[in-house]
């Protein structure tokens, strides 16, 4: 009788109903459960974001209109509904976003809104905004021999000796067309997604398994510039920077351990180099952007 299919992904051991193609094998003993099953379409007596999130720290309700619901107990058990006439690959993308972002909230972790890639043994955070080139920036250093973390949710882990370590995800990078033509990729590296258009890049060769410690957090931002331009972030700047990049931060105060997430951002700031990378509205400007990121003025 197949019970689920095992996985490792965001630093856990996962038994999944539902097959997640991009997710690498694991095994037991198991630290979530993935089920089909039928979740509410509300839950009575807790916070709501939007009218599609719902939680506290033991209960997590996510609907997704052309995707499915998702419910999530105490960030060890979610139980999932596609939803009819649902997007192909739409629920699979939910519960490796969003889903999984709330499973780590509720297990007392952190995560940002950032791709994150490796070199011996030094990772370094993109973050930003959606659409600010988080993807981009990081398969153009995998590219160069750069190991992949994580693409758009980086797992926080503080580490015993102090420092701050980077959780692997899982190796696919979701890239826009744009920057799929951008990065010169040979066609049989990726894939297009019918959900959002996307094209979906497996570096499975350049992926780094293990959690990696974190050295430089780089902000990317896009603005009114002829050529990309970069500033260290200093003082309470540092703190501000990493808040404005925690992954979905509504859900984070809904079901997350907030103390923790707070000493978690000052921990980042006071130990970390933060980087703010501005590039033009047009043109992601490729070679500049690696420059500035590894030798900046």
């Amino acid at each position: 009788m197949n019970l689920g299919h095992p996985y490792r992904a965001f630093g856990l051991n996962i038994l999944s109903e539902l097959e997640m193609p991009h997710w690498l094998p694991g095994h037991g003993p198991f630290d979530l459960s993935i089920h089909w099953g039928d979740p509410p379409e509300s839950l009575a007596g807790a916070g709501c974001l939007h009218g599609l999130f719902w939680g506290n720290h033991d209960l997590c309700l996510l609907k997704y209109p052309d995707a499915g619901r998702v419910l999530i107990e105490k960030g060890a058990r979610m139980t999932v509904a596609a939803a009819l006439n649902g997007v192909e690959g739409g629920l699979a993308r939910a519960i490796a976003g969003t889903a999984m972002a709330a499973v780590l909230y509720q297990r007392g972790q952190m995560c940002l809104h950032a791709s994150a890639v490796a070199k011996d043994g030094k990772a370094i955070l993109f973050a930003g905004f959606s659409g600010a080139g988080k993807s981009t920036l990081a398969s153009a250093f995998v590219k160069q021999g750069y190991e992949l973390i994580s693409d758009d949710v980086t797992v926080i882990h503080p580490a015993p000796n102090g420092t701050f370590e980077a959780i692997s995800s899982a190796p696919s990078v979701r890239l826009r067309p744009d920057s799929y033509f951008e990065l010169e990729l040979a066609g049989d590296q990726c894939f297009a997604e019918s959900w959002e258009e996307k094209y979906c890049l497996r570096p499975q060769a350049s992926f780094a398994a293990k959690a990696t410690v974190i050295s430089k957090i780089c902000h990317l931002e896009v603005g009114p510039v002829q050529t990309p331009k970069t500033e260290l972030i200093q003082g309470v700047q540092r703190i501000m920077a990493v808040q404005r990049n925690i992954f979905r931060p509504g859900l984070a105060r809904l079901v997350g351990d907030t103390e923790s997430i707070l000493q978690t951002s000052i921990g980042l700031a006071q130990r970390l180099e933060f980087q703010r990378i501005i590039r033009p509205e047009s043109g992601f400007h490729l070679e500049r952007l690696c420059d500035l990121v590894t030798c900046p003025p």
